[in-house]
């Protein structure tokens, strides 16, 4: 194994290690995948290093995640980053960086919606996305997602109203 891909392996997991925090504080929230083998609308076959599932009431979102920590971009990497997002509905993208990149690399990760963090700012935001994910709903929605007020047992759609006590 070379020095530059022993690099790359040893960042790969410092962030693999900050996810599975992330899924340890809040198993309910968080499923990981590890290189997931993924089939885009044209049957290739891709893998990114890392997909993310977040779980939040009602509200599921799937990130993929590619990493890189080298003193160039990979342009090769960018490619198969907006390959997936043209041909599969996975379109959402968190690149984490351990080395800086140039203005111009982030400018156009930016403009193609791709989440850029270096890995000070991913493991920030899986920080402040386990808080958000361990506070309590408030009492008005249930445990589903829906507000409770249009979901008693009692209630059809003729009966949507303000409840009075």
């Amino acid at each position: 194994m070379g020095k530059s891909n022993s690099k790359g392996t040893e960042f790969e997991g410092q962030v693999w290690d900050v996810l599975t925090t992330l899924r340890e504080s809040n198993p309910e929230c968080i499923e990981i995948v590890d290189h997931p083998n993924f089939k885009l609308f044209n049957q290739e076959e891709v893998i990114p290093d890392f997909e993310i599932k977040i779980k939040h009431g009602y509200i599921e979102d799937w990130y993929l995640i590619e990493c890189q920590n080298r003193n160039r971009s990979d342009k090769e990497l960018f490619r198969k980053i907006r390959h997936v997002k043209n041909l599969s509905r996975r379109n959402k993208f968190i690149f984490v960086h351990g080395s800086e990149i140039s203005v111009e690399v982030r400018r156009s990760l930016d403009s193609d919606g791709i989440i850029v963090m270096s890995f000070q700012e991913f493991a920030s935001f899986a920080a402040r996305l386990s808080s958000e994910l361990a506070r309590p709903l408030p009492s008005h929605i249930d445990s589903e997602g829906r507000f409770t007020r249009f979901f008693d047992d009692d209630d059809g759609p003729e009966n949507y109203g303000p409840k009075v006590s």
